[in-house]
C-alpha cells in the first residue's frame, strides 16, 4: 500500500509542475506591471537617502522583471547613473557599454557621452577605480567605446584628441599616430593636431627608423605647420624639431656606416658613401667631424679613398674643414698652369695672326710686280724684231752692189 501511495503522490506531483509553472506564468504576466512598479518606488527612495548601491541594484531587478526593450533601457541607464554617484566606476562603466551595445536604439548617447567622459576622467586622476589606483588604460578603453559605438554627431574632436594623449601617455604612439591621422583627414587645417603628430613622430623616430620615414613624417608636418601658421603658439618648438632631425638623420647615417665597417657586415664602399653623405648634408654638425675622422683615421677607408680619387700617397681626405688653405693652395696651383696656357694660347694664335697679313701682302705684292715687267717684255719685244725687218733692205742693197743679182 505504501509503494502505491508513493506512486500516486509522485504522478500527482508530476502533473501539478506544470499547472504551477503555466499558473506562475499567468500570474507574472498580471502582476509583472505591479511589482515592477514596486521596485522602482523602492529604488527610487534609496536614490533619495543616498544609498545608490542599493538603487542600483533595484534598477537591475526592475530591468529583469520588464518586458518592453524601451523600459529595460531606462531602468539600466538608471542603474548605471546610481554606481556612477556611488563612485563605482567599474560598475557603472559595465552598464553603460551595455546600454551602448545592446540598447541603441533606446540610448539617449549626449547624456551617455558625457558620462562615459567624466568616467574617463576620473580613471585618469585614480578616482572611482579599485583600490583608487590611477587606470590611464580604462580611460583609453571608454574613448575608444565612445568612438566606436556612439554615433559620429555625438564624438568631438576632443574625444579623438583626448584618446590619442592618453595613448601617448601610455607608451602607444603607433596608434596616437593613427588617431591624428583621422582628425587630419576630418580637418587637415587643425595645426594643434598637426603640432602634436610632428611630436609624436618624432618620438617613434627616436624608438625605431632604420630607413628615417618617420623622422621625414615629422619634418613634414613641422614644415607644413611653420609655413602655414608661422605664428603658432608652438611654432618654436617645430623649429627646435627641425634641427633635432637633423642631428638624428646624421647620426643615423652615421651608424649605418658603422654598421657596414663591423667584420661581419663588411662593406667599405658601403661605408664610405654613408660618411661622405653625413659630410655633405651636415657638414657643421658633430656627427660629420665623427664621420671625416673614420675616413682620415681608418687605413682602409683611407686606401678606398685613394683609389676612389685616384691620387698617390701623399692623398688626404679633403673633407676637415681646419684645412682651408689646402684647397686654396691647390686653386692657385691649377690656376698658375691656366695662365700659361692662356699665355701661350695668345702666343700661337698671335703668330699666324702676324704673319698672314705679311705673306698675304708678299703675295699681293708679287703680281704686282711682275705684272709691270711682263708687261714690258711684251712692250720690248716688237721693238727686238724692228731691225730684223731691216735685212731684207741690206741684202737689196747688196744686190744692187753685184748688178741685180744675188751674192
Amino acid at each position: 500500500m505504501m509503494k502505491k501511495n508513493y506512486k500516486n503522490i509522485l504522478w500527482i506531483l508530476a502533473l501539478a509542475v506544470p499547472v504551477m509553472m503555466w499558473a506562475n506564468d499567468e500570474l507574472s504576466a498580471f502582476d509583472r506591471f505591479r511589482i515592477v512598479r514596486q521596485l522602482e518606488l523602492d529604488a527610487n527612495e534609496s536614490m533619495v537617502d543616498g544609498d545608490y548601491k542599493d538603487a542600483a541594484s533595484t534598477f537591475l531587478k526592475a530591468a529583469k522583471m520588464e518586458t518592453h526593450r524601451d523600459r529595460q533601457a531606462q531602468f539600466i541607464l538608471k542603474a548605471a547613473d546610481a554606481y556612477y554617484k556611488a563612485e563605482k566606476g567599474n560598475r557603472a562603466l559595465e552598464q553603460y557599454k551595455k546600454l551602448l551595445e545592446d540598447y541603441s536604439l533606446h540610448v539617449p548617447y549626449e547624456h551617455v557621452v558625457e558620462q562615459l567622459r567624466g568616467l574617463a576622467e576620473h580613471f585618469v586622476k585614480g578616482e572611482m577605480t579599485f583600490l583608487w589606483l590611477k587606470d590611464v588604460g580604462g580611460a583609453i578603453k571608454i574613448y575608444e567605446l565612445i568612438i566606436r559605438e556612439a554615433p559620429a554627431t555625438h564624438i568631438s574632436r576632443n574625444d579623438r584628441f583626448r584618446l590619442a594623449e592618453l595613448l601617448r601617455k601610455e607608451d602607444r604612439p603607433e596608434e596616437a599616430v593613427a588617431q591624428y591621422q583621422a582628425m587630419l583627414k576630418q580637418n587637415p587645417r587643425d595645426w594643434d593636431v598637426r603640432v602634436e603628430l610632428a611630436h609624436t613622430l618624432e618620438r617613434l623616430a627616436k624608438i625605431s627608423d632604420g630607413d628615417g620615414s618617420k623622422m621625414r613624417a615629422a619634418v613634414r608636418e613641422a614644415k607644413l605647420v611653420l609655413i602655414s601658421a608661422p605664428d603658432h603658439a608652438k611654432a618654436a618648438d617645430m623649429r627646435k624639431l627641425l634641427a633635432n632631425a637633423e642631428e638624428m638623420d646624421a647620426k643615423r647615417l652615421l651608424e649605418q656606416a658603422k654598421f657596414y665597417m663591423v667584420k661581419s657586415h663588411r662593406r667599405l664602399p658601403a661605408a664610405r658613401r654613408y660618411l661622405h653623405d653625413v659630410i655633405s648634408k651636415y657638414p657643421d654638425s658633430e656627427q660629420a667631424a665623427k664621420a671625416r675622422e673614420l675616413l682620415m683615421t681608418n687605413p682602409e677607408l683611407v686606401e678606398l679613398e685613394r683609389q676612389a680619387t685616384g691620387q698617390g700617397d701623399d692623398a688626404t681626405v679633403a673633407t676637415e674643414p681646419a684645412k682651408a688653405e689646402e684647397p686654396n693652395a691647390a686653386e692657385v696651383k691649377t690656376e698658375e698652369p691656366k695662365a700659361e696656357e692662356q699665355k701661350a694660347a695668345e702666343v700661337k694664335t698671335e703668330e699666324p695672326k702676324a704673319e698672314e697679313p705679311k705673306a698675304a701682302e708678299a703675295k699681293a705684292e708679287e703680281p704686282k710686280a711682275e705684272e709691270p715687267k711682263a708687261a714690258e717684255a711684251k712692250a720690248e719685244e716688237p721693238k727686238a724684231e724692228e731691225p730684223k725687218a731691216e735685212e731684207p733692205k741690206a741684202e737689196n742693197s747688196q744686190e744692187d752692189s753685184c748688178g741685180g743679182f744675188p751674192y
